[in-house]
C-alpha cells in the first residue's frame, strides 16, 4: 500500500464522514444502554483507588491504534464502573442533575456540526438560538427592558467573573484602558459568607486579590445580614475605599437559601454599587408563578447568573449571564476589530459578534441543548419537573424529622441541611452512606452555626418518595453503627 493510500485510510479513520459517524454513534448509544443496564448493580460511587484507575489507563501509550469497537466498549465500561453515577435518583449531592435526552442530542449536534459561535457570520443559527433563549428567560427574570441582554457562558463561574468585570468597567471609568493602575481608591466587593466561592476566584483572576472581598456574616437563617452589610459599606466608604459590587444569592449552594435581595439591592443602590444576583442553581425557579414574589427582587439587579446545567437538566456545561445594560458587556470585553475575523454586514439586522461580549473567542453552540430541551417539553413541562423536585424536598424534610434528625435549614427550594441531635459526626455518616454504594449525600459548613452538617439536594427529575425512604434508611443505619 502506498503512503498516500495509507494516509487516506488514517484520515477516514479519524474523520469517517456522516455515515461512519452515524455508525459510531449508534454503537456508542447501544453500548451505553447495555452497560448502563448491567451497571445497575454497581455501587453508586466506585470503591476503586486512583492508582487503580491510573493502572487501567497505562495500557494506552498511543503507539498503535485500538479498534473502535474495543475502545468504545472499554471506555463505556470504565465510566460505568468508575464514575460517580450522578444520574442515579439516589444521588443527593451538589447540583448535577440527570441530563435531558434532547440535551444530550443537542450536545451531539453542536459537536457534529462543530458550530463556531465567535460570530454570526460563521453561525447565524447558533448565535440567534442563544439570543432567543436569553430574551425568553429575560421575561421571567425581570430583565426584559430596553438595552438589556446577555450571553451564554461556560458555567456559573465564568458568568460571575463576567459580573465582576462588568462592575469594574462601569464603576471605574479608567479600568478599561488602564486596568488596576488607573484606580485611585481601593475597590471592595461585598458577599455573604454563604456566597459561592467563584466570586473569590474572580477577585484573584482580575488582579484585585482576596483582600478586596468583604465577607458579610449571615443571620441564623443563613442569609446575608443586611444591617452588617450597611455598616461595612458605610465604614469602608468613610475610610476612603470604593465599594463597587454587592452580590446576593437566590439559592445558596450550601443550604438553598434565598437572601433578602430587595434589602441588599437597596444598600447597593445607596452606595452606587453594581448589584449582581447569583442564581446559578435557584434561578430556574423564575419559571414558577408561585415563586414570583420571591423572585421579584431579582429585577432590581444589574446582572444575574443562571446555569442551565443545574436545575434545567441539560448536560454540562451551560451558564447564562444577563445584564440590564448590554453595553456593559461591550465595554468589558470588546477589542479592536481583528483583521482575521469575518466582516459583519452593515445592514439593520447586523448582530454584534459574541466574541465582543464574552471571555470566549472560539466557542461551541452551548445553547442548543437548552433550546431542544425546552422546545420539546414546553415551559409547562419544565414547571412540572421543578414542582416535583420541590415536593420531594418537602417530603425529605418530613421523613428526616420523623426519623429523629435535626433540620438545620429551611428553604422553599429542594436542598435540606440536617444533623444528628445526638452528635454523630456528619462526615462519618456521609462516608458510611457512600460506602454502601447505594446512595450519596454530602456535607457542608453552615457559617451561622460554625459546624459541619449533612446536606441532601434533589436535582434529579426522577427521584421519587421511595428513593427518599431508602436514603433515610441508609442514614439511620449509618448513625446507629456510629453510635453503637
Amino acid at each position: 500500500m502506498s503512503g498516500g493510500e495509507n494516509g487516506n485510510g488514517l484520515v477516514r479513520a479519524l474523520i469517517p464522514g456522516p455515515e461512519g459517524l452515524e455508525a459510531l454513534v449508534r454503537e456508542a448509544a447501544a453500548l451505553f444502554t447495555q452497560i448502563s443496564t448491567e451497571a445497575k448493580d454497581l455501587p453508586l460511587v466506585s470503591q476503586a483507588s486512583l492508582p487503580d484507575v491510573k493502572r487501567r489507563l497505562a495500557q494506552f501509550d498511543f503507539a498503535k491504534p485500538t479498534a473502535k469497537t474495543e475502545l468504545l466498549t472499554w471506555t463505556t465500561r470504565q465510566m460505568a464502573e468508575l464514575e460517580l453515577h450522578l444520574s442515579d435518583p439516589h444521588y443527593f449531592g451538589v447540583f448535577n442533575p440527570n441530563p435531558s435526552a434532547m440535551g444530550v442530542v443537542g450536545d451531539f449536534l453542536a459537536s457534529a456540526f462543530n458550530s463556531q459561535l465567535a460570530s454570526a457570520v460563521s453561525s447565524p443559527f447558533g448565535v440567534l438560538v442563544e439570543d432567543h433563549l436569553i430574551a425568553y428567560f429575560s421575561q421571567f427574570l425581570g430583565f426584559a427592558v430596553p438595552g438589556s441582554g446577555g450571553i451564554f457562558t461556560g458555567g456559573g463561574t465564568e458568568a460571575n467573573y463576567t459580573a465582576v468585570l462588568c462592575a469594574l468597567t462601569e464603576k471605574f471609568p479608567d479600568f478599561e484602558k488602564r486596568g488596576l493602575m488607573g484606580m485611585t481608591s481601593l475597590p471592595r466587593i461585598y458577599v455573604s459568607t454563604e456566597t459561592h466561592h467563584s466570586i473569590l476566584k474572580a477577585a484573584k483572576m482580575v488582579g484585585l486579590g482576596l483582600d478586596a472581598v468583604v465577607e458579610i456574616p449571615v443571620t441564623a437563617d443563613h442569609v446575608m445580614d443586611v444591617a452588617q452589610l450597611r455598616a461595612r459599606l458605610a465604614a469602608d466608604a468613610a475610610n476612603g475605599m470604593k465599594p463597587f459590587l454587592v452580590v446576593g444569592t437566590f439559592g445558596t449552594t450550601s443550604a438553598g437559601m434565598i437572601e433578602p435581595l430587595a434589602e441588599i439591592a437597596g444598600a447597593a443602590k445607596e452606595y452606587q454599587c453594581w448589584f449582581h444576583v447569583d442564581a446559578a442553581w435557584g434561578g430556574a425557579a423564575c419559571l414558577l408563578p408561585e415563586l414570583e414574589e420571591s423572585f421579584a427582587p431579582c429585577a432590581q439587579a444589574d446582572s444575574l447568573t443562571l446555569d442551565a446545567h443545574k436545575w434545567l437538566n441539560v448536560p454540562m456545561t451551560a451558564g447564562m449571564f444577563f445584564s440590564r445594560r448590554l453595553q456593559s458587556l461591550d465595554n468589558a470585553f470588546r477589542v479592536t476589530v481583528s483583521p482575521y475575523m469575518p466582516i459583519e454586514s452593515d445592514d439593520a439586522d447586523r448582530v454584534i459578534p459574541p466574541y465582543h461580549r464574552s471571555m470566549a473567542w472560539s466557542r461551541r453552540l452551548t445553547g442548543l441543548k437548552l433550546f431542544l430541551s425546552l422546545a420539546s417539553v414546553g415551559v409547562d413541562g419544565y414547571r412540572t419537573v421543578l414542582r416535583h423536585q420541590i415536593a420531594m424536598g418537602r417530603e425529605l424534610r418530613s421523613l428526616l424529622e420523623r426519623g429523629g434528625w435535626k433540620l438545620e435549614s429551611h428553604s422553599p427550594l429542594p436542598v435540606v441541611c440536617f444533623s444528628d441531635p445526638k452528635g454523630a459526626e456528619a462526615p462519618a455518616i456521609a462516608a458510611a452512606v457512600a460506602k454502601t454504594g447505594k446512595a450519596w449525600v454530602t456535607t457542608t459548613q453552615l457559617t451561622a452555626h460554625g459546624c459541619t452538617v449533612l446536606r441532601a439536594g434533589i436535582s434529579n427529575a426522577v427521584t421519587e418518595k421511595w428513593h427518599l425512604e431508602e436514603l433515610v434508611a441508609y442514614l439511620n443505619s449509618a448513625r446507629e453503627s456510629l453510635e453503637a
